[in-house]
């Protein structure tokens, strides 16, 4: 019944139209009978449609001039609803003397074939053209300045590039569907774009460049995956929701200087653009506005107020610190959802963050070290949980959590948050099988100094006869049966001597930051033990001994250093009791988290140290050997219970101390 009374109401509108064309004229030409309507001073005149109506069938070849009581008219317009449902004409000629097409004048002619030819055209009305799909080619409008709502939605049949030269406003829905289109889009004098503009015009390519567009309506450009190169948007101020909406060929750094206004789905699923995104004026960031934007590696966001829900969802390029200005007072669900590769967010001194809604803000951000809230007033209602308050819920137990010291304290066994200066619980995860791939370790930039009232280093055991390095935050007691050594002495040859502090006997205590050498000495296999109310020190620029030469250091890290910085560094790994130094060609060349390593600060990296152990446990009461010891001569050798091995060092079993001119040393 509805659709019924629809059709009515297009027929009423037809015939009222007709009947107000009739009370100006006919005329006839080129075969059939025009209404016509005088425009007045200059001669011209509007086309307005044909005697026999909607049935007409054939080609509606529209006369350039008319007659009129002796006088000559020119045809310079088109007028509203003029052909509209002319379902059964099959061709369309207009003359060059037309300068407008009016509303819906060629409206669902679906039956029009060839080329449209509009050369003088300036102005084409709201749905001029709707659903003329089967009108092909190129389509020209070399003088077009406007262009209507749905002027030419729905035609698909229009292939090639479309040139656009002059136009300034481009109406909602004007190009929907036109999905044949191909080639460039070039609309160097657009100032409007409005709604699902150019919606699934999937063939469009090469770079869109809008120099002067100051408002990209919603959809304007969803679905249009062929553009490719940069987006140049210098002087847009607003974006409407699915704007660019899965873009995905556009390549580079995106750039929205001006935009203030961003709405949701705006970019989501632009994968291509890279690089850091800036946004100086936006002030609230629409839901999923740059979802799945993949390959994005930093944000700028100085003004921002609200960041709606997955804004940022899957943008797993993101990586580094992310700064969250003092402006931003909202933030809600899954705004970084999956944003895999973040290291640390950060939200600047003197946020006032009133508004937390939703959830799981940071899900599966798994290589988020920290969280640096110490800056912010906090809403009313918060929760320092994991577990019970939706803002941390997905939080890996290894992101530090740091709070003001107005926040609640920490619920208990609740890890890793520091309030204040405190923290109930501090664990050191050495691995996690939610952390980045490979036996990296888990990264712990400390950013403050506090006091934990226990504080563990998790799931590491130290065993073997090689030597191991260590570099902890906090001071830790030595175990039971290990021997630890610190870097003292470069020789000419390129040995490192370590001396040794002593053996575990429960009471040693290893200081925070800084690296140490350590041996096992009874064979066994250790764990570091729970320390009680440890201080726990910031992370320093630099955890570095340097030797007497001058140009080598031995340094130690709380945070994984990635091949090509370590290999920079002209760094050195210790491997089966060697300093090997770390090249670009090896990717598991980088230094482990919690681990202590050898730079140069020469011209060039060696082939490699020798490690020698200057020991001064004198339990044996023989003195350590000197490196010349050990090298000299070729007096026998023996072990601590006097069985002689000869006198080649390198035959002899790594692990075990030797006696050789009656002084003992280490053989690895």
């Amino acid at each position: 019944m509805k659709k019924k009374l629809l059709l009515l109401l297009w027929v009423l509108c037809l015939l009222s139209t007709h009947v107000a064309w009739a009370q100006y004229g006919t005329y006839t030409a080129n075969g059939m009978t025009w209404y016509y309507q005088l425009e007045g001073s200059p001669k011209t005149a509007t086309i307005g449609g044909t005697t026999t109506g909607s049935d007409y069938s054939g080609a509606l070849n529209i006369p350039g001039s008319i007659k009129h009581a002796g006088k000559t008219y020119i045809v310079t317009k088109i007028g509203d609803d003029s052909f509209r449902f002319y379902t059964y004409a099959t061709a369309l000629s207009i003359p060059t003397s037309v300068t407008a097409i009016g509303k819906a004048a060629f409206f669902s002619c679906n039956l029009l074939t060839g080329t449209l030819s509009l050369p003088n055209v300036t102005t084409i009305g709201d749905q001029a053209f709707y659903d003329c799909n089967l009108l092909t080619g190129t389509l020209s409008l070399p003088k077009v300045i406007t262009i209507g709502n749905g002027a030419f939605q729905r035609c698909y049949g229009f292939t090639g590039s479309l040139s656009l030269p002059k136009v300034t406003t481009i109406g909602d829905d004007a190009f929907d569907n036109c999905f044949n289109l191909n080639g460039t889009l070039s609309l160097p004098n657009v100032v409007t774009i409005g709604y699902s503009a150019f919606n699934y015009c999937k063939n469009l390519n090469g770079t869109l460049s809008l120099p002067k567009a100051t408002t990209i309506g919603e959809a304007a450009f969803n679905q249009c995956s062929g553009f490719n190169g940069s987006l140049l948007l210098p002087k847009t101020t607003t974006i409407g929701p699915n704007a660019f909406s899965s873009c995905s060929g556009f390549t580079g750094t995106l750039s929205l200087p001006n935009v203030t206004v961003l709405g949701y789905n705006a970019f989501s699923s632009c994968s291509g653009f890279t690089g850091t995104l800036s946004l100086p004026k936006v002030t609230t960031i629409g839901e999923s506005a740059f979802a799945n934007c993949s390959n994005l590696t930093s944000l700028s966001l100085p003004k921002v107020t609200t960041i709606n829900k997955n804004a940022f969802q899957g943008c797993t390029e993101l990586t580094g610190t992310l700064t969250l200005p003092k402006t931003l007072t909202t933030i809600e669900s899954l705004a970084f959802l999956s944003c895999s590769n973040l290291k640390a967010v950060t939200f600047e001194n003197g946020t006032n963050l009133t508004t937390i809604t939703g959830y799981q803000h940071f899900l599966l951000c798994n290589n988020l070290q920290y969280i640096d809230m110490r800056g912010v007033t906090l809403p009313a209602g918060f929760i320092t949980s994991r577990n019970n308050y939706p803002f941390f819920q997905g939080i890996q137990p290894y992101t530090m959590v740091y709070l003001p010291a107005t926040a609640p304290p920490a619920e208990a066994g609740e890890e890793n948050f520091v309030v204040g200066n405190h923290c109930d619980k501090f664990v050191i995860y050495e691995q996690h099988y939610s952390y980045q791939s490979g036996n990296v370790g888990c990264d712990y930039p400390i950013q403050q100094d506090f006091t934990a009232t226990t504080a563990e280093y998790h799931n590491r055991s130290f065993s073997g006869s090689n030597c191991k390095t260590l570099c902890l935050p906090y001071p830790a007691t030595l175990p039971i049966g290990i021997r630890a050594y610190e870097a003292k002495i470069k020789k000419s040859n390129g040995e490192i001597r370590f001396i040794s502090l002593g053996d575990g006997d429960g009471t040693l205590k290893l200081a925070a930051n800084t690296p140490y050498l350590l041996l096992i000495i009874d064979g066994g296999t250790h764990t570091f033990g729970t320390e009680n109310n440890a201080l726990v020190k910031e992370t320093p620029a630099a955890m570095e001994v340097a030797l007497p030469d001058g140009n080598t250091y031995f340094g130690g890290t709380t945070v994984n250093i990635d091949n090509a910085t370590a290999a920079g560094m002209k760094a050195y790994n210790l491997i089966n009791s060697e300093w090997r130094p770390i090249r670009t060609d090896n990717p598991n060349g980088y230094i482990h988290s919690f681990r202590a390593y050898m730079r140069t600060t020469g011209p060039a990296p060696a082939k490699g140290f020798a490690l020698v152990l200057d020991d001064d446990d004198t339990t044996t009461g023989i003195d350590s050997a000197t490196e010349d010891d050990v090298e000299q001569g070729n007096s026998p050798i023996y072990t601590l219970d006097g069985k002689r091995m000869g006198t080649d060092i390198n035959a002899l079993p790594s692990g075990e101390i030797y006696i050789k001119n009656g002084k003992k040393f280490y053989k690895f």
